[in-house]
């Protein structure tokens, strides 16, 4: 695997704003879309502690993800597809970093947290006041898929 191909998914895994994870609880599948940001080989979103994704994910490997680019034709799909796993995100420099990105993507998060006042917005306060919690979806394995090369052209990437 080259650095360029690595490069090309760290891009796609940045300018990409949803990403769907896919779980299974015995015979039960399950998958939600999350917006994220990418920071440092994870990727951080809040969700509800009480969600399926979470629920059925969370601390368990084997957590599949997508993130592709749309597209109107099956020859256009670019994209990444990951097994790994779902664990609390925390206040480490990296999720603090993640959470900077994510209220300059997501700049309605940031309004919304200034309409119950002026407090410092940091990772706790949007858990404490939105009932969420910051996570981070680990991927050990990646696949960039690539359709332009040839229908499911797909390489293995170590990020």
């Amino acid at each position: 695997m080259n650095d360029g191909m690595r490069q090309k998914v760290v891009e796609l895994l940045r300018c990409r704003r949803v990403m769907t994870l896919a779980v299974a609880a015995g015979r039960r599948a399950w998958c939600a879309p999350v917006y994220y940001v990418y920071e440092n080989r994870a990727l951080f979103f809040f969700s509800r502690t009480d969600s399926r994704h979470i629920t059925h994910g969370l601390g368990k490997t084997g957590v599949a993800a997508s993130v592709h680019a749309d597209s109107h034709d099956w020859r256009g799909i670019k994209g990444v597809q990951m097994e790994g796993s779902i664990d609390t995100a925390g206040c480490s420099g990296d999720a603090l970093r993640a959470f900077g990105l994510y209220q300059a993507r997501f700049s309605a998060l940031r309004e919304l947290l200034l309409q119950h006042g002026p407090e410092t917005v940091d990772p706790a306060r949007v858990e404490s006041l939105l009932r969420v919690r910051w996570y981070q979806f680990i991927p050990q394995t990646l696949f960039f898929v690539d359709n332009t090369s040839g229908l499911g052209h797909r390489q293995r990437v170590v990020l």
